[in-house]
């Protein structure tokens, strides 16, 4: 598991340079264009409350994963791994996930460390292995609290699983 998480880092990082990459012709247009990297660290994790579609009231999710972003082209590079238990612990969907939309970034500015927080909002593909099935069109939400505004809550939201448990979510700008 260690080794798929360094591997799905290296490739997102990678990728990213050349997703993002703006001809230097253009460079000068778009200098206010910034490309953002996000880590989900340790895993995030978020309860669904009241249930719906994809999991019934106090099951749980587990998630971690990496990417790249750009709000100004709207683009979007991010996968990872999720693992969805039920109420009583019991594993229900154990999987990888991937990004396939970027629907919004909400930036709250940067500290001292150059880390920024914002809440990033995706569209997601589930690849549940224990299930055998894929599920797609998954709204799915990043949030990083530093400088952020009273009422956030640091981590992710995943469909049903609305409310935000534990984990640290990284955002900070990619250097050139």
């Amino acid at each position: 598991m260690r080794w798929f998480k360094l591997m799905m880092m290296a490739a997102v990082m990678a990728s990213a340079a050349t997703l993002f990459a703006v001809p230097s012709a253009v460079a000068a247009t778009r200098a206010t264009q910034t490309v953002y990297v996000f880590t989900l660290h340790p895993a995030n994790t978020a309860v669904s409350p009241n249930g719906g579609m994809m999991a019934a009231p106090g099951d749980w999710i587990s998630v971690t994963g990496a990417g790249a972003f750009n709000p100004a082209a709207r683009t979007v590079l991010a996968g990872g791994t999720f693992v969805h238990y039920n109420s009583s612990g019991a594993v229900v969907c154990q999987g990888i996930w991937k990004a396939t939309g970027f629907t919004s970034f909400t930036g709250f500015g940067a500290n001292a460390h150059g880390h920024e927080g914002g809440v990033l909002s995706l569209v997601v593909t589930h690849h549940c292995r224990t299930m055998g099935m894929t599920m797609t069109g998954i709204p799915m939400t990043i949030t990083s609290t530093v400088n952020a505004p009273p009422g956030y809550t640091e981590g992710i939201t995943v469909c049903d699983f609305t409310q935000p448990t534990g984990g640290t979510v990284t955002i900070r700008p990619l250097h050139r």
